[in-house]
């Protein structure tokens, strides 16, 4: 095996282990909070009702639950009362999520986020960066399914995702 493959792997395999310890938590934050209602505050809006789009412009601020995302601009669609999808975009976007579980917040960034809200996924693109703790992962796109707690990253124009996990310490300490 090549030396780029076993870091390919290698990467790979520390990817999946962080999605494990880091990511499913954060399921059972957004499951709790889709049912509270979307708060917005912006320094402009611009609605067209017709096609069911909002747009709200300047230093944004959304809530949803636990759920806080910091952004410049963040596009709102419905499809008739149903929200369909959320776009924010910024230099970057961030966001961050209190689990259900009590765990560590898990907070996140990417220049571009994308939310669907009928097949539940999550899209962070452009320099993505998503922690919970000490432990992180980055990657030009991250995918996040909150319905099957599995998450897909792939690298830049490198192509490589990075991750650092930390072990748990032997005392139990955080």
């Amino acid at each position: 095996m090549t030396h780029r493959r076993a870091d390919h792997r290698s990467a790979l395999l520390q990817l999946a282990l962080l999605a494990l310890l880091v990511l499913p938590a954060g399921a059972r934050a957004l499951s709790t909070d889709r049912e509270q209602p979307i708060y917005i505050s912006a320094d402009r809006v611009e609605v067209d009702e017709r096609a069911g789009v909002s747009r709200y412009l300047g230093d944004v601020q959304m809530r949803q639950g636990t759920l806080h995302v910091d952004a410049e601009t963040v596009t709102v669609y419905k499809k008739g009362d149903t929200l369909s999808r959320v776009v924010a975009d910024g230099k970057p976007t961030h966001f961050r999520q209190k689990p259900d579980d009590g765990g560590p917040e898990i907070r996140g960034r990417a220049l571009h986020l994308e939310y669907h809200a009928d097949s539940a996924l999550l899209y962070l693109t452009h320099d993505a960066h998503v922690q919970q703790a000490k432990d992180e992962f980055t990657g030009e796109r991250v995918v996040y399914d909150s319905k099957k707690s599995t998450v897909h990253a792939s690298g830049g124009d490198n192509g490589r995702v990075h991750a650092v996990i930390h072990p748990k310490p032997k005392d139990g300490k955080k």
